[in-house]
């Protein structure tokens, strides 16, 4: 059903009543109904009158409009008596929006109640543009819940695809489709049913048929995934889902970001941002001068969970964690309190009042520690005594050598017969012991 101004209105049914009966009467049949010359009075005279489509086509050929003006002359659509659709996008264009519009109704669609649920405010806005973008500005009122869409959305995509809703599969028509329409479908289901965290990229669902679909669709674009398996229960039901490999996930996030210059509101938000910082996390790998540091450093500034320290550090959630979990044995930090189920971690009072010093010797490795040691209650020693002394293979010991002189902790010199001597920098006085605090300030 459309609906037109009242001045286009009056000038389609400028003929009587009874004439333009009688020429309907010609394509009844086609249409599968008869129009009365009481049905056309009321379209001509009330105001906000729907009209059906074929018959402003109908009367619109009898006087040589083009479909580009047709096109212009509606005001608002609707599926017969249901929501109107004001200034809609005509023609309506089958683009990667319109597809990923689809995804999302299989995901956390009812068409039965033609509402979109969604209780994050953000993808409900996301949702809303991607409908308003493809086919107008909607009527509905959005609540806290979800969007109610009008009737005719469904219908097209009924009409369209030749689809069921009550069974969730992606057309076949999707995948003889370019990337660009096998990736907006991907990011719908991503926004509604995926999790991105530091660790990986996961996609879960309830139907086994439409995860393999999602799935088929990541394959068909050139991303590794892994197989579908068991991740949960919810309600008496089997979650199944599946991974992005660590080696597609860059793959990933260049074409997100190269769609949505094409189309900006194909966005996916503030997981978006999540996928830029596992990208992150996954190019910078081997790149940090050390963990414990960057760790120790942020959480001076200020107490962090385990997910905001891999944000910060640019690592994986688990490396993370085990970081935390070995400096929490040192008693160097400890949990000070939860963030909703996160466990929030600072540093303890022990490691507070420690000198600069200090605290770069607790991030040596073991080795360098024992040389460290050595050096400061024995004196200067050259590396084979080094070697003998401590059991240290001559080939590594200049890998635990090099952070100590690189942290002034020790220095180099050479006598007269150019053999090199390492002597401590730093008092007894300064160093660590051995054993430290066992709840260092802090528990649990």
């Amino acid at each position: 059903m459309v609906r037109l101004s009242p001045a286009v209105t009056r000038k389609l049914f400028d003929l009587p009543s009874r004439k333009i009966s009688e020429i309907f009467s010609k394509t009844a049949e086609s249409h599968k109904h008869r129009v009365s010359p009481s049905q056309v009075r009321i379209w001509r005279t009330r105001n906000k009158s729907r009209i059906p489509l074929w018959v402003l086509c109908e009367l619109g050929r009898r006087r040589g409009w083009s479909l580009d003006h047709l096109e212009k002359e509606i005001i608002a659509i609707s599926f017969k008596k249901g929501q109107e659709i004001l200034a809609p996008n005509l023609p309506i264009v089958i683009d990667p929006v319109f597809d990923s519009i689809l995804v999302h109704f299989y995901g956390d669609g009812n068409p039965s109640n033609c509402r979109f649920t969604q209780l994050n405010k953000e993808r409900r806005k996301l949702f809303a543009r991607k409908v308003e973008h493809v086919f107008g500005r909607l009527l509905s009122k959005k609540t806290d819940y979800g969007v109610n869409l009008p009737k005719l959305v469904f219908e097209l995509y009924r009409w369209k695809y030749k689809i069921d809703f009550q069974k969730r599969r992606v057309p076949d028509q999707i995948y003889r489709k370019n990337w660009k329409y096998k990736l907006a479908c991907i990011e719908a289901f991503l926004l509604d049913e995926g999790t991105i965290d530091s660790n990986s990229i996961s996609l879960r669902n309830t139907d086994p048929l439409f995860l393999s679909d999602i799935r088929r669709l990541c394959t068909a674009i050139g991303y590794k995934c892994s197989k579908i398996s068991k991740m949960g229960h919810r309600v008496n039901k089997e979650v199944l889902g599946f991974y992005i490999l660590s080696e597609s996930v860059p793959h990933l996030y260049k074409d997100v970001t190269a769609l949505e210059k094409e189309s900006p509101v194909l966005h996916l938000g503030v997981k978006q941002l999540h996928l830029k910082h596992l990208v992150e996390i996954l190019t910078s790998h081997g790149k940090r001068y050390s963990l414990n540091r960057l760790i120790l450093f942020a959480l001076e500034r200020n107490p962090r969970t385990i997910s905001q320290l891999s944000l910060v550090v640019k690592a994986r959630h688990s490396v993370v964690l085990k970081a935390i979990k070995r400096l929490e044995c040192r008693g160097i930090v400890y949990c000070i309190g939860k963030c909703g189920r996160a466990m929030v971690w600072g540093p303890s009072n022990f490691y507070k009042y420690l000198s600069a010093k200090q605290k770069w010797i607790i991030d040596l490795p073991e080795n360098s520690r024992r040389i460290l040691m050595y050096l400061v209650r024995n004196g200067p020693a050259t590396r084979r005594t080094l070697a003998n002394e401590l059991y240290i293979d001559c080939s590594n010991l200049y890998k635990n050598l090099n952070p100590l002189m690189q942290k002034k902790l020790i220095v180099k010199r050479f006598d007269n017969s150019g053999a090199a001597w390492y002597s401590s920098l730093i008092d007894l006085s300064e160093v660590l012991s051995v054993t430290l605090p066992k709840n260092g300030g802090g528990d649990c």
